[in-house]
């Protein structure tokens, strides 16, 4: 359905506010800046230190009384800047803030709280917030953190799966460890192999051609008949005494360990939906006051009389009406017709096309195409 060319009537009702929260964190009425104002000194003052910053304590205890940092803090203006209040300010407005929820409310916990709220609240703690106290900043965000929780652990459990075959690339079962010194730290217990032999190849099976392309270690010696020999890296890993069976077992733990990573990631997308759903029950928008009527009668275009017919369902009233119309190739055809109109009052900008018959637009069209054929220059031979 195409949405454009909708009519919309709006009637008095439940106010649009009640149905979600509107504004952000950084924004404040005009009507409540006098409001929030006046509180800035009572919380500059009256702040616990456990709820106020690291970075407010140290300013307040510490570095206000260096003039280098406060050079105004001996002045007797009374307009001059308050540091307090400045941090006061930045904590309570610009900072996002949280509230207990109200009792009786179906979920527990924290809210988010408006900027400059006067209610008790506090700052988003970074240990105590939970997941369900960030409903309140929209459906991506919870999802956000749920998905970095979920993926934390699960790369956790992997990284404790792979201890064994850790411990396995670092013994001297599988390489050299005179060799594994030269290593670095973090590339210890790693598959790779540093313990290598050089063997003589035999002759039909080198190449060094298609071994320098593949990227093969080789050598090649002359020998006093005049014979040329080649000789190959091999690398020795495991080594010659350890057992096939730790090799095999090193594969299979691989492999289950894949199959976690796998499996998780399919219940991911399970657990994902299910959160989705929460935080969007968590959160109070217009879309869940919304009606939608996909068969009205094609000759329904009037508001008030859906105005009314909705209005016996509910005794509050209706907020919004929005009939959309189905014309999206009318809308088209109209887009087209005033690009070729602009087009053609710029080709012909001395007639008014408001005030031209066709007879008269047609000639003027056939008259300018003529002219521009005669002026056209004929392409100069080769």
């Amino acid at each position: 359905m195409d949405y454009s060319g909708a009519r919309t009537l709006r009637f008095r009702g439940h106010d649009a506010s009640s149905y979600g929260r509107v504004g952000s964190v950084s924004t404040i009425h005009s009507s409540e800046r006098e409001k929030v104002m006046g509180n800035v000194q009572n919380w500059a003052q009256c702040d616990n230190d456990q709820k106020k910053t690291f970075s407010r304590l140290i300013v307040e205890k510490y570095l206000m009384k260096w003039k280098a940092y406060y050079p105004r803090k001996d002045d007797d203006d009374e307009n001059k800047p308050n540091l307090k209040e400045g941090w006061a300010f930045f904590e309570h407005v610009t900072l996002a803030r949280r509230k207990r929820r109200k009792e009786g409310d179906e979920n527990s916990g924290f809210q988010r709280a408006q900027p400059g709220e006067t209610e008790d609240t506090e700052l988003y703690g970074f240990f105590s917030t939970k997941e369900t106290d960030l409903s309140g900043w929209g459906v991506g965000i919870g999802l956000y953190f749920s998905t970095m929780r979920w993926f934390s652990a699960t790369l956790f459990l992997g990284g404790l799966l792979s201890i064994r075959n850790i411990y396995y690339y670092y013994t001297n079962d599988y390489n050299d460890l005179d060799t594994e010194n030269n290593l670095g730290l973090i590339l210890r217990g790693s598959a790779i192999c540093t313990s290598t032999t050089w063997l003589e190849c035999e002759e039909g099976y080198c190449y060094p051609e298609k071994m320098k392309g593949a990227d093969v270690t080789y050598a090649t010696t002359t020998l006093d008949d005049g014979s040329t020999k080649t000789f190959v890296q091999r690398l020795n890993c495991p080594n010659q005494d350890s057992n096939d069976n730790d090799v095999l077992k090193a594969a299979l733990w691989n492999l289950g360990t894949l199959c976690f990573m796998l499996l998780a990631t399919i219940a991911f997308s399970f657990f994902q939906s299910r959160q989705q759903k929460v935080y969007d029950e968590d959160q109070c928008t217009a879309s869940d006051y919304s009606v939608r009527v996909l068969n009205p009668p094609k000759d329904a275009y009037d508001p008030e009389k859906w105005r009314d017919f909705f209005k016996t369902f509910d005794e509050k009233g209706v907020t919004l009406v929005t009939i959309i119309l189905n014309n999206g190739p009318l809308l088209k055809a109209l887009r087209a017709r005033r690009y070729f109109r602009k087009e053609l009052q710029r080709r012909l900008p001395n007639i008014d096309l408001d005030n031209i018959s066709d007879e008269e637009l047609n000639k003027q069209i056939e008259e300018r195409a003529e002219r521009k054929k005669q002026t056209r220059r004929p392409l100069r031979k080769v």
